[in-house]
């Protein structure tokens, strides 16, 4: 088959690591060809190219990184999708599925799209927001299919009127599956806080939809609690200057920001919690990388969270109640060796319902039944 993958997203994170996925699926299958377009000069397509550069059914193509350039990059997907003629063509963003549609006016060409997460969160209510959230499902409609991450997504596509038929793959990884040992995590400890300290962990885009102000209220809240909780936090985004200030204004010494981070196996498997306070979710692809290496996730009640996360597993919660979360934080820190019972259960759980190969064969099969309509 000839497949292109079409993300345009500026930002490196989950969507662009199921991407990576599929790749890896592919790689060096010379029965498939596959192209993917990102944006040029982004973290994404940095890291395809030094990824795939070697893999020869493999092709990573830029598009001008501009609002400016947007006429530009439509004409350009649009000579790429006639010459290359792709049996399929899967749309990841609603960025991407825009500049796709328009692009594929009169060719008719076959597509798919993955639906991550809502992204009606940001947007304000008025006129203005409820035109977007219009054109965003009238351009889901326009695709041959449409498969969401979860089912919380899938329940509020159906609630604002999608009219086709929509199948749910939960997302899959193949994981990190690194245990470290108690020597390692006190080394890792020593380095970025104290031995005896319980170690949160914070992985992801520092933005208002992943919870960033609800992490600046818990670590403040905790760190009056008990001292002996800290955190570390990975990522970059629009508010990294805002938490930045935040820390140093308040002088919160249970914290170290350690920017983006490639590698996040040289992190996760040393702490004792990741924690994910977003506003909005679909599947997190965090979350399963943390449970790939028995980690337990203390995460907010939200999107496709609780379809991953249980009281067995880790800790939910509710970011209108962050009384609860430093409680049981709290707990956790006091009541240690009641953390390895969630860490048996995260681990099994990955392997039971996360692993990568049903992931895969689903979207294969969709490929190929797409490819003969």
């Amino acid at each position: 088959m000839n497949i292109l993958y079409l993300s345009l997203g500026r930002e490196y994170g989950g969507t662009e690591k199921v991407i990576e996925n599929l790749l890896d699926s592919f790689k060096n299958d010379l029965k498939n060809k596959i192209t993917v377009v990102a944006m040029n000069n982004t973290r994404f397509f940095q890291v395809l190219k030094l990824k795939y550069s070697n893999n020869s059914n493999i092709e990573i193509l830029g598009l001008l990184n501009s609002n400016k350039k947007i006429i530009r990059n439509i004409f350009l997907l649009r000579n790429l999708i006639k010459f290359k003629k792709f049996d399929v063509i899967h749309v990841h963003s609603i960025v991407s599925n825009l500049i796709f549609q328009l692009a594929n006016i009169r060719l008719g060409n076959k597509s798919i799209i993955t639906v991550h997460s809502r992204s009606d969160f940001d947007r304000k209510r008025n006129i203005k927001g409820i035109l977007m959230n219009n054109l965003e499902i009238f351009l889901l409609n326009r695709n041959t299919e449409i498969v969401c991450v979860s089912n919380s997504i899938k329940e509020y596509l159906l609630e604002k009127g999608l009219s086709k038929n929509i199948e749910v793959i939960h997302n899959g990884i193949y994981g990190i599956n690194q245990k470290a040992s108690h020597l390692q995590i006190e080394k890792f400890k020593v380095k970025y806080s104290k031995v005896d300290s319980l170690l949160l962990i914070y992985i992801g885009r520092l933005t208002e939809v992943k919870g960033i102000y609800n992490l600046i209220s818990i670590i403040k809240k905790i760190s009056k609690k008990n001292k002996n909780v800290d955190f570390l936090v990975l990522g970059e985004g629009e508010l990294k200057l805002m938490f930045d200030e935040e820390i140093e204004k308040k002088q919160l010494k249970n914290v170290k920001l350690l920017g983006f981070q490639n590698q996040i196996k040289d992190y996760l498997p040393y702490c004792d919690f990741l924690i994910m306070p977003s506003n909005m979710e679909g599947i997190p692809i965090t979350i399963l990388e943390a449970m790939s290496c028995s980690i337990p996730c203390i995460a907010s009640n939200v999107g496709g969270i609780p379809e991953i996360i249980n009281e067995k597993n880790g800790v939910l919660y509710n970011n209108n109640n962050l009384d609860y979360i430093i409680e049981k934080i709290d707990y956790y820190e006091k009541n240690r060796k009641l953390i390895d019972n969630l860490k048996n259960q995260a681990y099994k759980d990955f392997n039971e319902k996360w692993n990568i190969n049903k992931f895969i064969q689903k979207y294969k099969e969709r490929y190929i039944l797409l490819s003969k309509k």
